[in-house]
């Protein structure tokens, strides 16, 4: 079986809804959701921009998608059978320069049809198909749209959090940010997208940050596991450097002592997931600069007291 590992897939299975544009050619919407029971047929659209200054051809192609490692990457597969073989749409379509056409597509759900979550991509690019008796060496420039279909009816849903952790499976920072991830399984039959947020909270119980679990939206497919990361504070940079640089980065993203961070998950119709991390914060760069801040006031009012006694007693 013949599988393609495109540069822009990580980007695609975000499930960014904008625009997405590849060598003069925009495609929209860059994923598209349907259902539809088994034996009908269901409709939609999707809509190509011509961005180039001459009348160009695009074709058309469908391949299935399958979860490739575990950073929600689609790895593609050529269509022997499943959704992107129920696709039906022109596959070759004719732009003059900056024309958008809207391009109606069929999905022909056999009445055999699994219920649960199928998933393919269609594909336009400048570059015809190979035939069948060819080999195709390259499969040129080409944009994606995702197309998502649940095919109703009974179907297992099932999920279980594997792993929540810190990124460096360590407990003690110095200063933010503090990287953390979670690992989900989507065990059921159809994609799940999990929801939720990260609370993190003092020793004495009081809310310092709630992180978005799913900020990028994204899912996981079935029979397939995903890690999920979550960033605490902001960003280190080029200027959180030295030890007054990170001094300066302790006091601006403040944080000392004792921490848990809550992982809260919801999934699928009413299914909920709690896992905890506790780590410690202590920013003794900071630390340093306000003790020998402190320091430097405690004996200057000192000798000022001191002074102003002298003062009086010499009157």
């Amino acid at each position: 079986m013949n599988k393609i590992s495109l540069f822009l897939v990580t980007f695609l299975f975000g499930f960014i809804v904008l625009p997405f544009s590849a060598n003069a050619l925009t495609v929209s919407p860059v994923k598209i959701e349907v259902a539809g029971d088994p034996g009908t047929i269901v409709t939609s659209k999707f809509s190509l921009i011509n961005e180039e200054k001459e009348t160009k051809n695009f074709y058309v192609t469908f391949e299935n998608f399958e979860a490739k490692g575990e950073d929600g990457t689609p790895s593609f597969t050529t269509a022997t059978d499943g959704l992107a073989t129920w696709i039906e749409t022109d596959t070759k379509i004719e732009l003059k320069p900056g024309e958008r056409k809207t391009i109606p597509f069929t999905i022909n759900i056999p009445k055999t049809a699994e219920p649960g979550g199928h998933f393919a991509a269609i594909f336009a690019g400048s570059q015809a198909p190979a035939k069948s008796d060819e080999t195709q060496l390259s499969v040129g420039a080409r944009t994606g749209i995702l197309v998502l279909l649940t095919v109703n009816g009974e179907f297992k849903e099932g999920g279980n959090l594997l792993e929540f952790n810190t990124a460096n499976k360590g407990s003690f920072y110095t200063s933010l940010p503090v990287n953390l991830y979670y690992r989900f399984q989507n065990s059921g039959m159809s994609r799940i997208m999990p929801q939720g947020d990260v609370v993190v909270k003092n020793i004495l119980g009081m809310t310092s940050n709630i992180i978005p679990a799913n900020g990028i939206q994204g899912n996981i497919l079935p029979s397939s596991i995903r890690k999920f990361n979550i960033v605490w504070g902001s960003e280190m940079t080029d200027k959180d450097t030295g030890f007054f640089g990170m001094a300066k980065k302790q006091w601006s993203d403040f944080a000392f002592g004792p921490y848990t961070a809550e992982l809260n998950l919801n999934y699928g119709a009413d299914k909920e997931v709690i896992s905890k991390v506790r780590l410690f914060v202590f920013p003794w760069q900071l630390t340093i600069v306000v003790l020998v801040v402190l320091s430097m006031l405690y004996f200057g009012l000192k000798k000022y007291n001191k002074w102003i006694v002298g003062r009086v007693l010499r009157r």
